[in-house]
């Protein structure tokens, strides 16, 4: 009820009391964590999503929650290690394999990697060439360091029409 009132706040509150008596239940983690992200606390985003991490350790779900969360804490480091952790456990789902690179994308650009970062990012379009956040950023960052401006223009070309097609779907 909380969650349909938008009470963001409120519902993650319950849902952590849940979890108070159930430790085991692997979609109130989720809810939790989409929670702390929904609300861009990224500090619990990163405490809850290493605790699940813990509890479920074979989940890569959970560890690209606590990459995401140690990136925004300015904690690259750590971020890549808990990303690559993750990646490393994803079987047949190019999808969430996706996720995964193009966060070690940003990353490895934040903490100044720009030969992994453009690797990593290489590696999310392979998988999904048309996600127009890859696109995006990947462009935007060679157009920053004015490198393989041809490939920057025409991802950023690719993404302004991939992202009227990824809102459709």
């Amino acid at each position: 009820f909380l969650l349909r009132e938008g009470k963001f706040k409120e519902a993650r509150d319950e849902f952590r009391q849940a979890l108070r008596t159930e430790q085991d239940k692997y979609p109130i983690w989720q809810q939790v964590l989409q929670l702390d992200l929904q609300l861009q606390d990224f500090t619990a985003l990163h405490e809850d999503a290493a605790k699940a991490a813990e509890l479920f350790p074979t989940q890569p779900e959970f560890h690209w929650y606590n990459g995401v969360a140690l990136s925004q804490l300015k904690r690259y480091d750590e971020a890549i290690e808990a990303l690559v952790q993750g990646r490393d456990l994803v079987v047949d789902d190019p999808a969430m394999e996706a996720q995964f690179w193009s966060a070690l994308g940003d990353a490895y650009h934040e903490a100044g990697d720009n030969p992994k970062s453009d690797s990593s990012y290489d590696r999310a379009l392979a998988i999904d060439g048309r996600n127009p956040s890859v696109l995006n950023n990947y462009a935007y960052y060679l157009s920053e360091r004015g490198e393989k401006l041809e490939k920057a223009e025409e991802m950023s070309r690719r993404e302004s029409r991939e992202r009227n097609t990824y809102r459709k779907e």
